[in-house]
């Protein structure tokens, strides 16, 4: 059992060096996003359990829309890692392409996070609605 542990830890350890090589290391701007992303997850879910997700058919939760959901996060860090080698050849000494798309994700994280709350019955201040609804309206049109 203790080589299975070994090699478990092992194999782990290698997928996060590969993970954190891929996005250009693990500083506070992947771990900001790695919260919003938990967080964007866990508001979700509430959401559909109270039977409002506007992504499934009945509103409740949907394993089908969990795959989509999860497989987007996934695309994400493709994203950031087409970003940061970009960068890389661009200007090498500067991260500002994949920090622009890190940023980007965090702020399109946030708002899904607080459009969720929102919508469980969570008061929010009204600019900040103001604000959503703005970019809701913006997306449609």
């Amino acid at each position: 059992m203790t080589n299975f542990k070994m090699y478990f830890k092992l194999i782990c350890t290698m997928l996060v060096s590969f993970f954190e090589y891929l996005v250009g290391g693990f500083d506070n701007s992947i771990k900001t996003l790695l919260a919003f992303m938990i967080a964007d997850v866990i508001t979700g879910l509430r959401k559909a359990y109270m039977g409002k997700s506007e992504k499934s058919s009945k509103g409740y939760l949907d394993s089908q829309v969990m795959q989509e959901g999860g497989i987007r996060k996934i695309l994400v860090f493709v994203v950031i890692y087409v970003a940061t080698v970009t960068g890389q050849l661009v200007n090498p000494d500067s991260p500002i392409i994949r920090n622009l798309t890190i940023s980007y994700y965090i702020a399109t994280e946030a708002l899904s996070v607080l459009e969720n709350t929102a919508i469980c019955g969570i008061k929010l201040p009204k600019p900040l609605i103001d604000a959503l609804e703005n970019l809701k309206n913006e997306d449609t049109t």
